[in-house]
C-alpha cells in the first residue's frame, strides 16, 4: 500500500501573490520531502514539482530572494547544506555548511543576508551569511530558546527565556550583536505552538 503523500502551506512570496507548499509523506523515520508546489491562492489547483535529486529528510521550503527559485533547509538538523532550486526542481547550488534554519523566513528584507543556526550549535547561536557568496559575515549568541527569524534588516526575532516560574514567554526584537532592544509580546507560559505572523504592508 502506498504511503499518503501531504501538502503543507510553508511560504508566502514577497509579493503575497504565490503560495509555496512542501509536498511529502510522514514515514516510520519522520518527514521525507518529494517536492513542492507553487500556488495561485485565485486558482483551484496546483502542479507538484518533483526534486531532480533524492528525497530529503526533514526539511521545508522557502522562496528565495528573487522569488525565481526555492531553497530547502531542515529546522532540526544541526549541520546540513542549504540547498536552492529552480521552480522545476533542478538543484542550482549549495551552500555547504550551515545550522538548523526557517527556510520561509531566513532571508533578510533586502535579500541581501541569510540566517541560520551556527553549525553544530544551539537555537541561542546565530550565524548570518551573505547571499551571493554564501559566506559568514556575522556570529552572535543571545537569549533566544528557539529557532531565529528576521524582524528587520538589522534586527532578528524570537522567543527568549521564560520568567523564573514559567507564568510567561517573552517574544523579544534583538539586535545583530545579541542584545534584546524591545519585547514585541508576552503571552502565557501555558502557550505552546506560538507562531507569530506579519501582514504585508500595503503602500
Amino acid at each position: 500500500m502506498r504511503t499518503p503523500e501531504f501538502a503543507y502551506v510553508n511560504a508566502w512570496s514577497r509579493d503575497g501573490r504565490r503560495l509555496l507548499l512542501c509536498l511529502g509523506q510522514n514515514t516510520g523515520s519522520g518527514w521525507k520531502t518529494t517536492g513542492f508546489a507553487v500556488l495561485d491562492p485565485a486558482k483551484p489547483s496546483f502542479t507538484p514539482v518533483r526534486l531532480k535529486d533524492e528525497p530529503l529528510r526533514n526539511a521545508w521550503y522557502g522562496f528565495d530572494p528573487t522569488g525565481a527559485g526555492v531553497v530547502a533547509l531542515s529546522p532540526d538538523l544541526d549541520r546540513q547544506p542549504l540547498r536552492f532550486y529552480s521552480l522545476t526542481g533542478e538543484p542550482r547550488r549549495r551552500v555547504q555548511e550551515v545550522g538548523a534554519g526557517l527556510a520561509g523566513t531566513m532571508f533578510s528584507p533586502s535579500g541581501r543576508l541569510f540566517l541560520t543556526n551556527c553549525p553544530g550549535l544551539t537555537d541561542a547561536d546565530h550565524c548570518v551569511h551573505d547571499v551571493a557568496s554564501g559566506k559568514e559575515v556575522r556570529r552572535l549568541t543571545s537569549g533566544c530558546t528557539e529557532l531565529a527569524r528576521w524582524f528587520d534588516e538589522d534586527h532578528l526575532l524570537c522567543r527568549v527565556v521564560q520568567d523564573a516560574n514559567a507564568a510567561t514567554v517573552r517574544y523579544a526584537v534583538i539586535d545583530l550583536s545579541g542584545a534584546p532592544v524591545r519585547t514585541l509580546a508576552e503571552l502565557s507560559g501555558k502557550a505552546e505552538d506560538v507562531a507569530l505572523e506579519f501582514t504585508p504592508v500595503v503602500r
